[in-house]
This record gives C-alpha cells, structure tokens and sequence, in this order.
C-alpha cells in the first residue's frame, strides 16, 4: 500500500515558495541600514523619517495589493515585487555622493519602493 502525504508541504512549487518567500523577505542589508544611511551623510532625523515614510507606504499599500493580485496574478504581482527590489538597491548602489539634497531624495525613492515590495 502507497502511503501518501497530503500536507502542502509535500508540493515542491509549495516548497519553493515558502523558500523564495524566506529568503526575499529576509533583506540580510537590513542591520547595517543606520550606518549605511548616516555614512551617506544623512542626519539620524532624516534616517527617522525616511523609515516611518517606508512603513506608511506598507500600510497603505497593503490592502490595495490583495486587489492587485487577484487583478494581474499572484506570479505577475511576485515579479513585480522583484523588479521593485532590484530598482530600490540600484539606487542604493547608484546613488551620487555629495549633494545632500539629491541623496535624501534617492533615498526617499528608494524607501517608497522597498515599502511597495514589502506590501506587495
């Protein structure tokens, strides 16, 4: 007799998920943030700020990509979510030194896009 196991986890497209999810969600840059932000020259106000606009964009945004989902596709919305975390660290990487202004608003960009591909 053939023993089966009806656990989802017991799917390997479940297991890659649940791997893919792990490992995207799990941002490993995020303990040195402060020092990354504050060696760019931003001020540890600037840095308060640019945080608490990255969490108001994961709240507001939340609920909306339920929406999204069921309108373009969860594999479509998974796709999305890459490109946006791909284009938040190119501008990390990217980001031009020296004019305070500019580097506050790359950072502010970068900030909105990684509160997107949080929610989504």
């Amino acid at each position: 007799m053939q023993s089966t196991d009806h656990s989802p986890f017991a799917l390997s497209n479940v297991r890659r998920f649940i791997a893919f999810r792990a490992f995207f969600n799990s941002r490993f840059y995020y303990p040195v943030f402060t020092i990354l932000f504050l060696d760019y020259g931003l001020s540890i106000e600037q840095f308060a700020i640019l945080n608490t606009i990255w969490a108001f964009t994961i709240v507001l945004s939340e609920v909306p990509s339920g929406a999204l989902a069921d309108l373009i596709g969860r594999k479509q919305l998974l796709v999305t979510t890459s490109v946006l975390m791909i284009l938040e660290m190119a501008l990390l990487a990217f980001v031009p030194l020296g004019n305070s202004t500019l580097i506050f608003s790359a950072f502010l960009v970068n900030r909105v896009l990684s509160g997107l591909a949080e929610a989504l």
